[in-house]
């Protein structure tokens, strides 16, 4: 009876330390497994509220959150991904949103919500979604975070001579006042574009990675090797070497990309056009892929960068197939490099690591799952 008492102790004591232990200790032990919630969402038809899949997640202190797809409204659910409510519809007046695109929270009272880049606008409504204000730019908003005290940073982007030049710009600017500074800014150069229209490929595209953790703002550039932490006032506080370098896109991956746009855009004569033109021009790819794929903080403030291996060139297929790893590289909320780790694509964690839009709260990572038979947003939990 005793053993029996001490098997019970012993298996409690245990479960009890795997559930307490931090996420940083999960990436220290070597393992990361990814553990689905089958109750989050149960009963919540998704293909309702999303049937172009999921642009931005927001979540409130309580852990209820706030989503948006490609629609004009924002839709707001409890903790379990429940439904709750929905606000905002499409038009450019106060309260109106045209194509909600980036969410985020600000000292637990505002939601904040940017929207398409021809607005060149913030929305701002308190929680219960009744309208508050709205924020003006020059440029046209690509992100924005909630830093906290009033205080939001706001990455704004644009392009001159047909696509030559891209300006991505970070602004911190003080909502109350409406006082603002540029803080950073990012230039790349490519190669001018000849004739009409442009087609971006994001996965071979530069983006400014910008995430906040209760007093710090971690941010990168995935055209340069470094990414930075800041504090909320935007105070340096460490500069990180992530290690991984610009690759060049080679002829034969060129190549393969083609006519994998051939085929895509088949039935789609306006854009193959383009396609044809960008190819011919050498102007469909870059010269370099970008340094990284993702960056982002979990829900326990550390960062992970995720190596940009999406695709792979098959030499003996000739022709583009899955990348054969996901690699990501952990670091500690103060900068302190952890552990790189490699994942087999078609694993459970390969599978969802290597989507493009990845969520953390808590212990858990949140993404929209496109299945057979209809599309869900999950979230499964790290351990």
């Amino acid at each position: 009876m005793k053993k029996k008492i001490y098997f019970v102790l012993f298996f409690v004591i245990v479960f009890s330390l795997t559930l307490s232990a931090s996420l940083l200790d999960v990436y220290k032990s070597g393992k990361i497994k990814l553990v689905p919630d089958p109750n989050f969402g149960k009963g919540t038809d998704w293909d309702l509220y999303f049937p172009r899949g999921v642009r931005d997640i927001a979540f409130a202190k309580d852990g209820s959150f706030f989503a948006t797809g490609s629609g004009h409204c924002v839709y707001k659910f409890d903790k379990n991904g429940k439904f709750i409510k929905k606000f905002g519809q499409k038009g450019r007046g106060p309260g109106d949103l045209y194509y909600a695109i980036k969410l985020s929270i600000l000292d637990n009272k505002y939601l904040l919500v940017a929207e398409y880049a021809t607005s060149r606008r913030i929305s701002v409504f308190d929680l219960d979604g009744n309208f508050i204000k709205i924020i003006r730019t020059k440029e046209p908003v690509y992100d924005v975070v909630g830093l906290g005290n009033n205080k939001i940073a706001i990455l704004t982007i644009r392009h001159e001579k047909a696509g030559a030049i891209g300006y991505s710009t970070i602004y911190f600017e003080d909502i109350k006042t409406d006082k603002k500074k540029v803080v950073e800014k990012y230039i790349e150069k490519r190669k001018q574009l000849k004739g009409q229209g442009a087609i971006n490929i994001g996965i071979f595209e530069n983006h400014v990675f910008l995430n906040k953790f209760k007093d710090r703002i971690v941010y990168g550039f995935s055209g340069e090797e470094k990414i930075k932490i800041c504090d909320k006032n935007w105070r340096l506080l460490k500069s990180i070497p992530t290690g991984l370098r610009r690759k060049k896109v080679t002829k034969e991956e060129k190549s393969a990309f083609y006519k994998y746009m051939l085929e895509m855009f088949k039935d789609k004569p306006a854009p193959l056009n383009i396609v044809k033109r960008m190819y011919k021009n050498n102007t469909l790819l870059p010269e370099n892929r970008p340094n990284y794929r993702l960056l982002r903080i979990d829900g326990e403030g550390n960062i992970l960068v995720f190596e940009n291996v999406k695709y792979r060139y098959d030499e003996k297929k000739k022709e583009l197939g899955v990348a054969n790893k996901i690699g990501i590289k952990v670091w500690s909320k103060d900068g302190k490099y952890v552990k790189e780790y490699f994942f087999d694509p078609e694993s459970r964690e390969g599978k969802i690591f290597r989507k493009a839009m990845l969520w953390f709260y808590g212990r858990y990572i949140y993404y929209f799952d496109r299945g057979d038979n209809e599309d869900e947003l999950k979230r499964a939990r790290i351990e």
